[in-house]
């Protein structure tokens, strides 16, 4: 087998991972690769076991290439996931107003005057003031 091949087959493989192909586009690429292995085996029943013993490497680097990258994406998930600067909002925490529009503001009573005046202080009964 030539090594032209094996990289060929190996940058097709990771380019066609690496796409972003819709599903009905790489399940139509996989039955063409599947009709046209079964098109070789039956034209040319001696090329398909050299062909496919031959991409053994390319596939075993495909599987190393696809798990680094798969370790990479969990890695960096687990990263936005367990953030260490990130609380969730308590439930009665003042940083949720959700419904605070809902329900109507009630007007501050502290500026507000009294409608009565101040009551003076007076001394008990009985109490004795300078003695």
């Amino acid at each position: 087998m030539a090594p032209g091949l094996l990289g060929d087959f190996l940058i097709v493989l990771l380019g066609g991972y690496f796409s972003p192909l819709s599903r009905a586009v790489f399940w139509m690429i996989l039955l063409l690769l599947g009709v046209g292995m079964l098109t070789a085996a039956v034209l040319c029943p001696a090329v398909v076991p050299p062909l496919v013993f031959g991409l053994q490497p390319g596939l075993v680097l495909f599987v190393v290439f696809v798990g680094i990258h798969w370790i990479w994406q969990e890695r960096y998930r687990r990263q936005l996931v367990f953030m260490p600067g990130f609380t969730r909002a308590k439930p009665h925490s003042t940083m949720v107003r959700s419904n605070a529009a809902k329900r109507p503001r009630e007007e501050s009573t502290i500026d507000a005057p009294s409608a009565e005046p101040p009551a003076v202080a007076s001394s008990p009964s009985g109490s004795q003031a300078g003695t």
